[in-house]
């Protein structure tokens, strides 16, 4: 099998790790996937095989809650590539949170069904 290799900085280094374990994926087999996925799939041209697909969203979550995660994975990426400032993180912030989770939670458990 061939090797492909690239130069790349600290911060896209760490960028590519983190997107590499939000996938669940070897930073290698993550590369191959994505080049792979854009290059044949980018503009929506077909379905992206098993083998090339990569699911950013971990498999233990909530429906309504994927697009939260996958916004918060990806603000940690532009953190490391340092395209944004990391925010500050507050215990009240964090209360805040937890109390938006514990509603969604208590909203799902109140849906009738059917």
């Amino acid at each position: 099998m061939r090797t492909v290799s690239s130069k790349v900085s600290n911060r896209e280094h760490a960028a590519i790790v983190k997107y590499a374990n939000q996938a669940g994926k070897s930073v290698s087999n993550l590369i191959r996937r994505v080049v792979i996925s854009d290059a044949v799939y980018g503009d929506s041209f077909g379905e992206i095989p098993a083998e090339y697909h990569v699911n950013r969203y971990p498999a233990d979550i909530e429906e309504e809650a994927g697009d939260e995660v996958l916004e918060v994975q990806i603000k940690e990426i532009k953190v490391s590539l340092g395209w944004e400032e990391e925010e500050k993180r507050t215990l009240a912030g964090y209360a805040a949170w937890l109390r938006k989770q514990d509603a969604i939670a208590t909203e799902k458990k109140e849906e009738p069904s059917d």
